[in-house]
């Protein structure tokens, strides 16, 4: 089956189904992605935001939300459409 095809039947699934196949699909990828070989060319912008972003966790991790609560924030979203 080509790879448009498999995209064709997966659009036809609910859409909390396409989700989880997503998440699925990306937690597949996690073992993978420490065997890129080559390094990342970021721009220096990306890197100086990267850098803004890490700082403001280290400065205020209380504003953190688990990946659970979002995940819950953005099921119950979803389902409001």
């Amino acid at each position: 089956m080509s790879a448009q095809t498999l995209f064709a039947e997966i659009m036809k699934l609910p859409p909390t189904e396409r989700r989880d196949l997503v998440c699925d699909l990306l937690d597949t990828l996690r073992d993978e992605v420490d065997m890129v070989e080559e390094p990342l060319d970021l721009s220096p912008e990306f890197v100086a935001e990267l850098d803004r972003i890490s700082k403001d966790i280290e400065e205020h991790p209380e504003l953190l939300v688990s990946f659970d609560e979002v995940e819950k924030q953005a099921d119950a979203e979803f389902r409001n459409e």
